[in-house]
């Protein structure tokens, strides 16, 4: 019986471990891929005004993302946490 709890703490342990490597990974893609798109735009064989805007674009989208995740994770916190603000 105590092995059986010692292995599943170690399950644990390598679950943890796992999903912290995997939101470390995803985050370096995500910031290659942004890095990549803005390359793309800098790149492309349009005139400079339309760089700017679709450079523009890209950076509101992405700031409406970050927001969007940034107070989901505030709130899961609080909610966790049990606190209220």
């Amino acid at each position: 019986m105590g092995f059986s709890v010692v292995g599943n703490m170690a399950k644990g342990e390598v679950a943890t471990q796992v999903s912290s490597l995997s939101i470390r990974l995803s985050a370096v893609f995500t910031v290659l891929g942004i890095g990549m798109l803005y390359l793309y735009i800098a790149v492309s064989a349009v005139p400079e005004t339309v760089k700017i805007l679709w450079a523009g674009g890209l950076s509101i989208v992405l700031a409406v993302i970050f927001l969007i995740v940034w107070t989901l994770s505030v709130d899961f916190i609080r909610q966790r946490d049990g606190r209220s603000f």
